[in-house]
């Protein structure tokens, strides 16, 4: 009896060994899943969230499927700054980092100023944003999710904040100036 009663307990022991085993695959089979790069996250080359600033500091990233065609950009690239007199942003060539500073913003609205990389002279992802409201703002710097690389051009863009006060590329619109997308370009050097 003894060991019948052994051997239904190390059955069990088993039974239930496998059926953790198989939650486990299945919970790591869907993570891998979740982030296979087909993901909303902002930089789909590693695993961390995007980071996006306004005065109480939320959080918030989403995947750019919509970038603007390249012949609604108008930067005037001698003085990397692009806009009208009411809105406009210029950015300064600086060292690669964590952190851009853009040299001068001028909204006439509540505004998301985001830094996005350049991928072959186009607008790729979004590195970081901070909101800033209507006004001139000078030497404002904005946090990013992955840090500029000496060497890589990168964009200053606005997006019109949709009132909701979280920032979305794909919700918040690109700011333009007479049908133009209003940025700026940067290169980021060795420290």
């Amino acid at each position: 009896m003894q060991n019948q009663s052994q051997k239904q307990q190390i059955i069990i022991a088993v039974v239930m060994l496998l059926i953790g085993f198989l939650i486990g695959v299945l919970i790591t089979a869907g993570w891998y899943q979740g982030n296979d790069g087909t993901s909303n996250d902002i930089d789909t080359t590693d695993d961390t969230e995007q980071v996006m600033e306004d005065d109480t500091d939320d959080t918030s990233g989403e995947e750019d499927n919509d970038l603007p065609d390249r012949s609604s950009l108008n930067n005037n690239s001698s003085s990397n700054t692009s806009g009208s007199e009411d809105v406009s942003v210029s950015a300064n060539d600086q060292s690669a980092g964590n952190e851009v500073v853009v040299s001068n913003v001028e909204v006439d609205r509540t505004t998301w100023v985001a830094v996005r990389e350049g991928v072959n002279g186009s607008m790729g992802n979004v590195l970081g944003a901070k909101r800033v409201e209507q006004g001139s703002h000078s030497d404002l710097t904005i946090r990013l999710l992955r840090g500029t690389e000496a060497g890589g051009t990168y964009f200053v863009t606005l997006y019109e904040d949709n009132g909701d006060g979280e920032f979305s590329h794909i919700s918040d619109s690109l700011v333009e100036v007479d049908g133009s997308t209003v940025f700026s370009t940067f290169e980021a050097s060795a420290e």
